[in-house]
């Protein structure tokens, strides 16, 4: 089944496979190369966008839609009407295919993501221009805060740490004691990957990275921290930090 006419100009199709439904979007006479199939996030309860997702954070996981390019294995991170266009999080695949035969049918697959944050000025470009013409500015990548860190256990006392969001600044996943990149995805027709162990993630004990840039980020509350050389530097509002203590002193 497929739309009539194009909606806002994007043209949908809906099949059943497997006893699963398929929603596939196409920008109206682009053809399929750039087509997105919306991928089922699962029991929001018990198995969160498993297998392909389980280690996104809640907000990521629950607030959006997540659409999968099997052309260019990359899923886009969207509002979840699908009306809302802009582009949110892109999450890159690095390695392997997403649209191999052996995935239709069950076979498994290696491959490791990368998931960078969308700037606010870039998030109504078409998702395609993102990685073609504006790569240099997609900076912030999602990390994975390991439980010890020390940036989790400052800022736990101001949100629970499930919503709060990690990233390195420099384009590449950070690694040491406080966060490892997304791991590594077994791929299905359906849903493209498991963030697992792998290789591509590091066991804590790198005394250099606390001089590394990290972003700390609470969107719940708008704040966000650049962790700097052990500093939580206020990103909103300038000349602040974090005060060392988060907890009020006894005045006795």
């Amino acid at each position: 089944m497929r739309t009539l006419k194009p909606v806002k100009g994007h043209m949908y199709s809906f099949s059943m496979v497997g006893g699963t439904l398929v929603v596939t979007e196409e920008v109206a006479g682009q053809g399929h190369q750039t087509s997105l199939e919306l991928l089922d996030v699962g029991d929001v309860d018990t198995a969160p966008c498993e297998p392909w997702g389980a280690e996104l954070p809640v907000r990521i996981r629950q607030l959006h839609s997540h659409w999968l390019c099997r052309d260019q294995n990359i899923i886009v991170v969207r509002p979840v009407s699908f009306l809302g266009h802009s582009t949110q999080f892109l999450i890159c695949c690095d390695s392997g295919s997403m649209n191999s035969n052996e995935s239709h049918h069950g076979g498994v697959e290696r491959l490791c993501y990368s998931c960078l944050r969308i700037p606010l000025h870039l998030m109504q470009r078409p998702w395609p221009s993102l990685l073609t013409e504006h790569r240099a500015e997609l900076t912030d990548e999602l990390v994975l805060a390991q439980q010890s860190s020390l940036g989790l256990h400052i800022l736990a006392k101001i949100e629970a740490s499930k919503f709060i969001h990690t990233f390195s600044t420099s384009g590449r996943p950070i690694m040491g004691t406080s966060g490892s990149p997304m791991g590594a995805a077994g791929v299905s027709s359906a849903r493209p990957g498991s963030f697992e162990d792998s290789a591509c993630n590091t066991e804590a004990g790198s005394a250099s990275h606390e001089s590394m840039s990290l972003l700390w980020e609470l969107p719940r509350y708008g704040l966000e921290f650049e962790h700097v050389n052990g500093i939580f530097l206020s990103r909103d509002y300038a000349g602040f930090k974090l005060a060392d203590v988060q907890q009020l002193t006894s005045s006795t």
